[in-house]
């Protein structure tokens, strides 16, 4: 769900009294761009045209508190150009489902399992040196990748927001005439 639907999908997937006599009946959701506790901000007009002017009736359609007990697969975004107030909303979330150990294994499980594999099928103790360094290794990569990962997306954020803007994206433009590199100069 977006935006409101994302509103709709977290109080569906959090509240088992909508569901049906066989369960959630979702493997997963995505809730893009959602609002999902309404007592962290003062409510405006569509939020008291939606809830009234009830505070207990906005405080109660949080779905921060109960939307981490649910058992399927979440991922909760929100777009680069949102407003603040969604932004906080999402990372909100995210803290909720982190703090009740449900953050999310997609960069990390596969690598694991990945190293896994090689160990099982011996593939790690021909080509890594063992198990133990097989699995040193990958945790090594997920701790450098983790501290090398938001350097890399400053520096693509800032080429795509170049090109989107017409500035110049730092590519030279390629030479194209009849160049000439002498033996001596290459070497």
């Amino acid at each position: 769900g977006h935006s409101a639907g994302a509103l709709h999908a977290a109080t569906y997937i959090a509240n088992p009294k909508f569901h049906g006599p066989k369960g959630i009946g979702l493997a997963g959701a995505i809730l893009l761009s959602g609002l999902y506790d309404f007592a962290k901000f003062p409510a405006g007009a569509l939020e008291k045209a939606y809830f009234g002017d009830d505070e207990a009736k906005r405080a109660g359609a949080s779905t921060v508190a109960l939307l981490p007990e649910a058992r399927i697969r979440l991922l909760v975004v929100y777009g680069e150009l949102d407003p603040a107030q969604f932004v906080e909303q999402s990372k909100l979330m995210g803290a909720a489902l982190c703090k009740a150990n449900r953050c999310s294994s997609l960069l990390v499980l596969p690598k694991l399992l990945i190293a896994l594999d090689a160990v099982l099928r011996g593939r790690a103790r021909r080509g890594f040196g063992g198990a133990v360094r097989a699995f040193a290794s990958t945790i090594a990569e997920l701790i450098l990748s983790s501290v090398t990962a938001p350097v890399f997306l400053m520096f693509q954020t800032r080429a795509v927001l170049q090109v989107v803007t017409g500035r110049d994206g730092g590519w030279p433009a390629q030479s194209r005439g009849d160049g000439e590199l002498s033996l001596r100069a290459s070497w």
